[in-house]
Order: structure tokens, then sequence, then C-alpha cells
């Protein structure tokens, strides 16, 4: 049986939720699927309405391999399967941060480097 389908639910970890993805645990793929079916959704409303050439992603959810992966698979699909083919729009390249999970950490120094005599 699978997590989250019945007694077990699934972890609220991510390291935990992405070896059981890698695992090939059913219910979690699922679970992966749907969240970057809806972020996909996402990029390309946003892509229609700013036309940007990428979305950089970051965060402790970059670090995993399965989630970009399902990410760009769920990116093309809307592509290819909507208007925007038909009508010549390119899908936005995606991008991992350069600093990951870090990201926040380096642009809170930053700031205060930059900023140290204003407050």
């Amino acid at each position: 049986m699978a997590h989250g389908e019945g007694t077990e639910p699934l972890p609220r970890n991510g390291k935990e939720f992405f070896a059981l993805v890698d695992a090939g645990d059913l219910a979690a793929v699922r679970v992966l699927v749907g969240y970057c079916r809806r972020f996909a959704h996402l990029i390309y409303n946003l892509q229609t309405v700013l036309d940007v050439e990428a979305f950089a992603i970051g965060g402790g959810i970059s670090a995993a391999p399965a989630f970009g992966r399902t990410l760009a698979s769920e990116v093309a699909r809307i592509y290819e399967s909507t208007y925007a083919k038909r009508l010549g729009l390119t899908a936005p390249k995606l991008l991992t941060c350069q600093y990951r999970n870090e990201a926040n950490l380096v642009g809170a120094l930053y700031h205060h480097i930059n900023n140290k005599g204003e407050e």
C-alpha cells in the first residue's frame, strides 16, 4: 500500500516526501504531479501576461531533481495542449536559482549590508 492511501499519511518533511517520490511511491508521485500541474498553470498564466524569458525556481524544493523534471514536463504538456503552440508562443525556460534554499539569506545579508545606516 502506498503512503497516503489508508492510515499512513504522506510525510510533512520535504526530504522524506521526495525520498518516497524517488522510490516510486504512487501516492507521493500523484501529489507531486498535481502540485507541478498547478504550478505549471501559474507559469503559463504569468508567461501569457508578462512574456518573460525564464522563471527562476529557488528554495528547498529546487534541490529535488524529481521536482524539476516533473515541473518541466507539466509546463511542456500545457504548451503542447493549448493555443500557445498554435500562436507561436514559446514556453519560458525554467532555471534553478544559484543559491537554492539559501537565496533568502543572501538577499537578507545584501539588504543589511546596503542599508546599515538607514534603519
